[in-house]
């Protein structure tokens, strides 16, 4: 599953992005609760201005890994092309909180 994904993130790059959602579709076959699958699926969508399914699969990702730092922006920020601002706003603060969790471990 992960060679799949990972496939999916180089052909995203290289603009290849119906080749990119068939190999998440892959990854997400054969480990359904892969939350980076799910996420990557969710930048697919976004960038194709399919909001509503990019913020189910990020709202997946999320379920599957509650720690996710990227998934919550990624959803504060499809939030906001949804006109949903407060949402937006918990979601971002979210990544936020993540993100400086993160840091701290790291630089203890």
């Amino acid at each position: 599953a992960s060679l799949h994904t990972s496939r999916g993130v180089v052909l995203r790059i290289l603009g290849r992005n119906d080749e990119a959602f068939e190999s998440h579709a892959r990854a997400l076959a054969l480990d359904p609760q892969m939350a980076q699958a799910h996420y990557n699926l969710g930048i697919l969508q976004r960038e194709q201005g399919r909001s509503r399914q990019a913020l189910l699969c990020f709202d997946q990702a999320i379920a599957l890994d509650p720690t996710h730092a990227l998934a919550h922006a990624q959803r504060g920020n499809t939030l906001q092309d949804l006109r949903r601002m407060e949402e937006a706003r918990q979601s971002l603060a979210r990544a936020c909180l993540l993100v400086s969790i993160w840091l701290k471990t790291l630089l203890s």
